[in-house]
């Protein structure tokens, strides 16, 4: 037993960092929307963890749209109110960014689970196409550590998105 724990663990970091997928690949791949879906429980209001999101994907430099429920209102390109659903950056069956959060308050701490994931729309219905390791989180935490959280797995996989879609060129360490 303890054999299979050691290689486990050896495996670990080499799932955690696997190289991006190529569907991850897309035709436009400066346009990334991001669905942000937070639980009333958490924190901080829907706004404070859109405006983390949104911080990311412009120092990505991604032309981006950040969208929750419905009741969030998004403007196209014509500068139309749409539904997330309508976006231009998730019509036709686009790649986007799925970041889910859920929040339980235990006196000063929350516990909290936090899944960011790549998916598309087909016929209308979320389809989840990749996780990794390195984007999710579980634990209980304070206010700080959640969004610290949030802030890490939306990097890691954008760092992921990136790498799949533009030539990052060697980095030295």
């Amino acid at each position: 037993m303890r054999i299979l724990f050691f290689v486990l663990a050896l495996l670990l970091p080499v799932f955690a960092s696997a190289d991006p997928q190529p569907w991850m690949k897309k035709a436009d791949p400066d346009n990334l929307f991001a669905r942000l879906l937070v639980s009333p429980e958490c924190p901080d209001d829907f706004e404070s963890y859109a405006d983390i999101v949104e911080g990311i994907l412009i120092r990505s430099r991604l032309n981006s749209a950040v969208g929750g429920p419905a009741s969030v209102d998004l403007m196209n390109e014509n500068g139309d109110t749409v539904d997330w659903m309508a976006h231009q950056y998730v019509t036709d069956e686009k790649l986007f960014l799925r970041i889910s959060l859920n929040c339980r308050s235990e006196k000063a701490l929350y516990a909290f689970d936090l899944h960011v994931r790549f998916a598309f729309l087909a016929n209308g219905l979320e389809v989840l196409m990749y996780a990794s390791p390195s984007w999710n989180a579980l634990g209980r935490h304070d206010a700080i550590q959640i969004r610290s959280s949030l802030e890490k797995l939306v990097e890691n996989a954008i760092t992921d998105y990136l790498k799949a879609n533009f030539d990052l060129g060697e980095v030295d360490e």
